[in-house]
């Protein structure tokens, strides 16, 4: 379905999950990714730090009490994810109906006064005046910018005479 340019916005969750992902594919796909301190081929994904570690990372301090899974689990996890991502709604039914919800009862806490009926031509009459009232502005400002030049004009020729 095709939608108008400006209502479009990115989603930046989805985009960091894609990016997770495709890490996750490239490096379990392509054999690559080895970790700089030990060596070692990444194999799990950290969920607490969101990033790849080795075994021997596994074991230290800084993963130690960390929930781990191995690499091309985090990757079909987060290949999920994003498909759910892409097959939910930006705003779910439930939302929406909450969301309803609360804008009425909002709107009736506020009491709005019923509009007058206007007549046609009580309608016309402002249009008119608010028409005027438009003209009248823009010749009060031209009269404010040039009257000091006027002033200083007749005070000068006064002074001449």
């Amino acid at each position: 379905e095709t939608f108008p340019q400006r209502t479009l916005r990115p989603n930046r969750q989805l985009g960091n999950f894609v990016e997770i992902a495709k890490q996750l594919s490239f490096q379990t796909a392509a054999g690559e990714g080895w970790c700089k301190a030990h060596q070692e081929p990444f194999k799990l994904f950290c969920n607490q730090d969101q990033m790849l570690i080795c075994v021997i990372c596994r074991e230290s301090r800084a993963h130690h009490t960390h929930r781990v899974v191995p690499t091309e689990e985090a990757a079909q996890a987060y290949k999920e994810r994003i498909q759910t991502q892409l097959n939910t709604p930006i705003i779910g039914v439930a939302q929406l109906s909450k969301d309803i919800k609360s804008t009425w009862s909002r709107c009736e806490k506020v009491k709005f006064e019923k509009p007058m009926a206007v007549s046609q031509d009580v309608s016309e009459r402002v249009g008119v005046s608010s028409q005027r009232n438009v003209c009248l502005q823009e010749a009060l400002k031209k009269f404010r910018e040039t009257l000091p030049y006027q002033l200083n004009f007749l005070i000068s020729k006064a002074e001449k005479e």
